[in-house]
């Protein structure tokens, strides 16, 4: 039988841990701190279409596409531990890791992520002969100063962001990646040249052919994390009714397709780990934690990369849904564009309302509550257009129309899909 603290060692990253560890005073005030690191992109290729096929059977469909996507994690979390790195999230179906200079210094992290790359590609290619629903991989690996930031705290719930512009390196070093490729940005190319032989795709980065393996590290160990070890720390990073399911031995829950109407907001402005942007994306998100609760959704990812913090929230999972759900989602769309764009901060809200897979993703390495589907990549699609007030999809009007009046503002191809998609704006 797993102890309370095994139930909940998974879901905190060992990187937040060590974090914590330095944290003067901790659950007090928020913590910001620099590191130097790699950090490593990995995007799944082609998943969000295989979940559309599965959902047409919602009970096998669903538990087929846990196996595959576990399955996929599983593999990538092997290698990851093997070479020493830490994985920091699941962002939909895409991992994030990173490896911490330490003693070995910024050109021998990125090194060693550069070889746990290629050896994930080999993995993955093996893993393709052999099964018909192993995928594809794209992975983009950037270097430098990262921050780190512990924030919120509000019910005792609090976040660790990570942001610096190594993120700003995999976004660009992204777009001329394809499945299957090592990608490294030319600053992390500059660091790994001499053990590598590779290709120039253009500013955006070098194609990795070949790297020379050096004696492969240990996994990362900063100052003694004991103080931190316990449940009682980890469940201060996961929602109220998550920890609740979790404690009472329900880990192991059976995966579902669900209609869920899904918030996707980006905030930009200057988050770059000063003194001064901690204050701002500590009360900010405050702001997001506190309105998110009062509408009783589920915050389910708050990252900084390079378009801003992005906060990921649904509202009609197993553990809070209601009749109203969509009308939830919207009052609390409008809120909270109110209240941060009052920081000084740019707003851009969308909102989708559709079938998504929900469940538990990852190993006893690292685990995570996730959604995936197409209703996730369209309500980002839609933040990127709104510029203005929140926005929303057609499903979504439909579905708020006795709280909310709305106004169709536009009609946008959007890419992989057939039929035009529907912008409405609340008015009332």
């Amino acid at each position: 039988m797993n102890t309370r603290s095994e139930r909940f060692d998974a879901f905190m990253s060992e990187l937040a841990r060590q974090s914590a560890a330095r944290w003067a005073a901790p659950f007090l005030a928020p913590f910001g701190e620099w590191v130097p690191a790699a950090l490593m992109f990995g995007d799944l290729s082609g998943f969000t279409p295989l979940t559309e096929r599965f959902a047409i059977d919602h009970s096998r469909g669903a538990e087929e596409t846990q196996r595959i996507l576990n399955q996929h994690f599983h593999r990538l979390l092997e290698v990851i531990e093997r070479w020493g790195g830490t994985v920091l999230k699941f962002a939909g179906d895409a991992t994030i890791a990173v490896w911490p200079a330490g003693a070995q210094g910024l050109d021998g992290a990125t090194h060693t992520a550069t070889l746990c790359a290629m050896e994930i590609q080999e993995t993955l290619r093996r893993a393709q002969r052999l099964e018909r629903d192993a995928m594809n991989h794209r992975i983009t690996l950037g270097a430098g100063v990262m921050w780190l930031a512990h924030v919120g705290g509000i019910d005792d719930k609090w976040e660790f962001v990570v942001g610096g512009e190594p993120w700003d390196q995999v976004r660009v070093a992204d777009e001329v990646a394809s499945a299957g490729e090592v990608v490294l940005s030319p600053q992390a190319w500059a660091l790994v040249a001499p053990h590598a032989h590779g290709r120039r795709l253009g500013p955006g980065g070098y194609r990795v052919l070949r790297c020379a393996a050096t004696t492969r590290m240990s996994p990362w160990s900063g100052p003694s994390a004991s103080r931190v070890d316990n449940a009682n720390t980890a469940t201060r990073y996961l929602s109220r009714k998550l920890c609740a399911q979790l404690a009472a031995g329900q880990r192991d829950w059976v995966a579902e397709y669900r209609w869920v109407t899904v918030l996707f907001m980006t905030l930009k402005g200057r988050l770059d780990g000063t003194p001064a942007a901690l204050a701002v994306l500590h009360r900010a998100t405050q702001i997001i934690q506190s309105q998110i609760a009062r509408d009783d959704g589920h915050v389910l990812q708050l990252i900084v990369d390079d378009k801003g913090l992005i906060t990921l929230a649904a509202w009609g999972l197993a553990f809070n849904a209601h009749e109203d759900d969509a009308e939830r989602a919207v009052r609390a769309g409008r809120v909270l564009h109110s209240e941060l764009s009052g920081l000084g901060l740019d707003v851009n809200i969308g909102l989708t309302s559709g079938n998504v897979f929900a469940g538990l993703l990852g190993n006893d390495q690292h685990l995570e509550y996730a959604i995936i589907g197409d209703s996730v990549n369209t309500a980002s699609r839609i933040a990127t257009l709104s510029g203005g007030e929140p926005l929303c999809d057609r499903a979504t009007r439909e579905a708020a129309a006795r709280r909310f009046e709305f106004e169709l503002t536009q009609t946008v191809q959007v890419k992989g899909k057939l039929e035009p998609l529907e912008l409405h704006q609340v008015l009332t």
